[in-house]
Parts: C-alpha cells; sequence; structure tokens
C-alpha cells in the first residue's frame, strides 16, 4: 500500500491557514484555529433542471453525441413528430436541425461533438430491425453502409469515424437477443468477438478500443452484469449496484463512466459511477425516468434527455455535474 506521502505528494504540513490550492486527498495542519483539515470531492455529484427539447423523445437511450455544452439527440420516438428528429444543444438551448434520412428508435448512436455523429440500427415505425447506418456532418445526414447485423435496443461506443455496436435484439423470439460486437472504422463494419452475455436494452460507454457494456434484459427484472472492452475482447468485471434496463449513459473508456434512470421505475432515479473496478451509488435525477430520448457528455458532465416518467414521454432534460471538491476539518475524539 502507498504511504499518504507517496500518494499525494507531500507530508502532512503546518499552515498558518489553508494552502491556495490543496489537492484531492490533501491533509495538513491549520495553525490558525489548531485543526487538521482535509481537502475531499463532495458525495455523488448532483443534478440540474435545464431547458426543454422542442419535442418530447423517448425510446433511444443510448442515441446522442457531444458534450454538455454542444450536444446532439436524434431520433427515438418523438412527439409530434416521424422518429428522424435531430436535435441540437448549446449548453442553454434546443435548436432543431436537418432530419436523419431513416426513421427510427431504439437506435444506437455515437459521437465526440454535436458536428460528427454516427447512427446505426434500431426500429423503424414499422417493426422492422435496421442495420442503416448514418454520418452527421454537423448539416446533414448520409447513409453510409449497414451494420452486418440488423438489430435494435443495442448499445455503442466511440465517434463517427471509429465506432463499436453491441448487443441489441432482433425478432423473432428469446434467439433475437444478441451478443454480436461489430466494429466501425469510418467506412465499414466489420464482426469482432462477441459479448460474453447475450442481452438488449443495455447501456454503453468509451471508445471503440476501450468500452463499458451494462445492465440489460433477458434477465429479470434486469441484468447487474458489467462487461469491459480491451480493443480486442470482453471480459465481466464488477456487477451494478442495481439491476436495471434502458439506462442513459456518458463516458470516456471503460475505466471512467456513468449511467443514470432506467428501469425497473422504482429506481429511475439512480446514477451509478464506474471507475474501472467498481460502481459507486451517487446523486438522484430529480424526474424518475426510463427509456430515454438521448444521453451524452462526460462522466463528469452529462446530459439526461426525455424518457418517459411514467406511460407519457417528456421533453424535460437534465444536467449532472461532478462531485466538487470541498475542505473539511477533522474531528478526533
Amino acid at each position: 500500500m502507498a504511504t499518504y506521502k507517496e500518494s499525494i505528494g507531500t507530508a502532512v504540513t503546518n499552515v498558518a491557514g489553508d494552502p491556495p490550492a490543496p489537492a484531492i486527498g490533501q491533509v495538513w495542519y491549520n495553525s490558525s484555529t489548531g485543526n487538521f483539515r482535509l481537502r475531499k470531492e463532495s458525495t455523488g455529484g448532483a443534478w440540474a433542471t435545464g431547458n426543454n427539447m422542442n419535442v418530447t423523445r423517448d425510446d433511444s437511450p443510448t442515441s446522442g453525441a457531444g458534450t454538455q455544452t454542444a450536444g446532439l439527440v436524434f431520433g427515438g420516438e418523438t412527439s409530434p413528430g416521424n422518429d428522424t428528429e435531430t436535435e441540437s444543444y448549446n449548453g442553454t438551448n434546443w435548436t432543431a436541425v436537418n432530419a436523419m434520412n431513416t426513421a427510427r428508435n431504439h437506435g444506437g448512436g455515437v459521437g465526440a461533438t454535436n458536428t460528427a455523429a454516427l447512427a446505426f440500427g434500431g426500429v423503424n415505425p414499422g417493426s422492422a430491425s435496421l442495420n442503416a447506418t448514418e454520418n452527421w456532418n454537423g448539416t446533414n445526414w448520409t447513409n453510409v453502409n449497414n451494420m452486418g447485423t440488423a438489430r435494435y435496443r443495442l448499445a455503442g461506443a466511440g465517434t463517427n469515424t471509429a465506432a463499436l455496436g453491441f448487443g441489441g435484439y432482433s425478432p423473432p423470439g428469446p434467439g433475437g437477443t444478441k451478443d454480436e460486437t461489430e466494429l466501425w472504422n469510418g467506412s465499414n463494419w466489420t464482426e469482432v468477438n462477441d459479448l460474453n452475455k447475450a442481452r438488449t436494452t443495455l447501456s454503453g460507454f468509451g471508445t471503440s478500443t476501450s468500452a463499458i457494456a451494462t445492465g440489460g434484459e433477458p434477465d429479470s427484472p434486469a441484468a447487474l452484469t458489467t462487461e469491459s472492452w480491451n480493443g480486442s475482447n470482453w471480459t465481466e468485471v464488477n456487477d451494478l449496484n442495481t439491476n436495471r434496463k434502458a439506462m442513459g449513459n456518458a463516458g470516456s473508456s471503460n475505466t471512467s463512466g456513468l449511467v443514470f434512470g432506467g428501469e425497473p421505475a422504482t429506481v429511475a432515479k439512480l446514477t451509478e459511477t464506474w471507475n474501472g473496478t467498481n460502481w459507486s451509488v451517487g446523486a438522484e435525477m430529480n424526474v424518475a425516468r426510463q427509456q430515454l430520448g438521448g444521453s451524452f457528455g462526460s462522466p463528469t458532465a452529462a446530459v439526461a434527455c426525455g424518457g418517459r416518467p411514467s406511460f407519457s414521454s417528456t421533453n424535460t432534460i437534465e444536467t449532472f455535474s461532478a462531485p466538487a471538491a470541498v475542505t473539511q476539518t477533522i474531528t478526533t475524539s
């Protein structure tokens, strides 16, 4: 085990007050007050209500691209609309932009910015599974090469030039639950090694070489299982704390991410954060919601869009902010 000095880079110091910029985990002695003090993160982070989308939207919890100040949502069941609507977010307001070519919900979607995104799979209003893929260049959607396996309720990770699509469902019957993983190189999809556990309505985040897949069906009430992708294979890692499916998600790699909302409805406010080893429970959302209409951002600054607080969909959103740093006096008995 590392010593305090090895972890923080300094020994406990004597300060006449508080240091000007203490590191997380740093302890010092405040000689002015006669107390030991600690810099730490507050617990769990916080969710705040943001401005509504232009349309109500659900059934695409893993579709979305960009950051908390420059995001994009697309597809999903929308009202009013035809499941092709796309909206851009500037951190404050939503603007309708050019629609997708193929109407779809329950699709996968990825992208690092709101000017470069990829939409794939899904199901159209006629209930046919899709393998259609579209690329967003900041102005228009363009049809590109199809996935190898048509499916919906799948998850994804990566960007519009290097993406991963995994899991999902293609009817009929229980055998339609998929473990297939496909890799997108900016031009074509290639099948790579399968998930260890076939599942649908799962969540995923990360990159094409470092991703997480978690939750989903067919487990009842939902799966806890989490798998980590290293660019070649999936490995089962530590489970979620609470069984869930149809969650929103945001994450940067297989060592950093979060999931939020989802079913069963009794836990649909929950947020869990992944640190590469374990899941920890964070701040609850303000509104319980499942089957979100999109999600995007980072583990420290995410956006949850639409979804179903009950049987009806919504156009409300929430933004997540990571725990803030606070200074605490250490009390001794």
